[in-house]
Formats: structure tokens, sequence, C-alpha cells
């Protein structure tokens, strides 16, 4: 058997009692690629099939949101967070990315409508403003924007992944 196969076969032995609670310690760590979305394919058919609750414990936060419903972060053993993973990843829509060909103008007239806090100037990654809409209704943000000639080539909820998320609510005490 494989390794991947060996991990489905030890969580249908430890299913045979029926619990009602099944934990899991890093259930795909070794696995391939094949092997790691089989045991997520598992999981979530166990969880909805069964009822049974499934803990999952892992430092993948990636894999912790593509598969868990709910989360709890632990940092130092202090409870940092925890809720629906939706909603605790940007769970008021608040937070939006903006991009445009002229992007030092938009930038200005993004700051020039005030109560909005820019979180980025320039993602690294994407290129894109981040910001804090405040007390501004998403589609008068962009009205405003569009009244002031800005061309804007995206706009759209920022999503904030959960390792971001991680680092945002544990940086102040690690550095």
């Amino acid at each position: 058997y494989s390794y991947g196969m060996k991990q489905g076969l030890g969580i249908a032995q430890a299913l045979l009692s029926q619990p009602r609670l099944f934990i899991l310690d890093e259930p795909t760590n070794g696995l391939d690629l094949h092997g790691i979305q089989e045991i997520h394919l598992l999981i979530k058919r166990l969880s909805k099939e069964t009822g049974v609750t499934i803990l999952l414990s892992s430092h993948i936060l990636a894999e912790v949101e593509q598969i868990c419903d709910k989360v709890a972060i632990i940092d130092k053993g202090i409870l940092k967070a925890s809720g629906d993973v939706k909603q605790l990843l940007n769970p008021k829509k608040k937070i939006y990315e903006i991009s445009s060909n002229d992007h030092k103008k938009l930038l200005k007239d993004l700051k020039s409508l005030g109560n909005i806090t820019i979180l980025k100037e320039h993602d690294e990654e994407t290129g894109n403003i981040s910001f804090h809409t405040g007390n501004w209704n998403p589609e008068d943000i962009l009205v405003e924007l569009v009244k002031k000639d800005s061309r804007i080539t995206l706009f759209a909820p920022k999503r904030i992944t959960l390792e971001d998320f991680f680092f945002q609510i544990t940086k102040k005490e690690n550095g």
C-alpha cells in the first residue's frame, strides 16, 4: 500500500467504533498530491455523510481553509480567533482591492475621498491598492472615482487567506 492508502485505512479503522469526535493531526503529511486530494475528499465526505465532528490540527493553513468550515487559531497556547472561516476572512466586505492603468492618479483620487484607510499602496504580487472602505458604501466609492475620471480595471472585495489572517492576528507578539 502507498502511504496515502495507509492513511485512508487508518482513518477507516478509527471510524469502526463510530466516534462522535475524530481528531486528525497533519493527516496529509508526507502524501503526494493525489493522496492529499483523496484525504481532503474523504474528510469532507465523512463530515457530511456521518455527521462526525472532525478536529483537524495542521500548520498548512491553505489546507485548513480549503477543508474546514470553522477554525480556531491558537498561538502560544492562547486562543486568538475562532469562528466560521468565511466570516473571519473579510467578514463585512470592508476591505477592497482596486487597480487602474494610472496607479498614481487612482491612489491620489482614492485618498482624496477621505475616511478611507489605505492598507497597501502597491501590493507586490498584484500591483493592486488595498483599502478599508470606512463609512463608505463600495458602490459610492466607485461612482466618486469614476466622476474623477479614474479608469478602474479592478474593484473587488479583497480575498484574505487564512495564512494572511493568522499573521495579522499574531504579528504583534511575534514581531
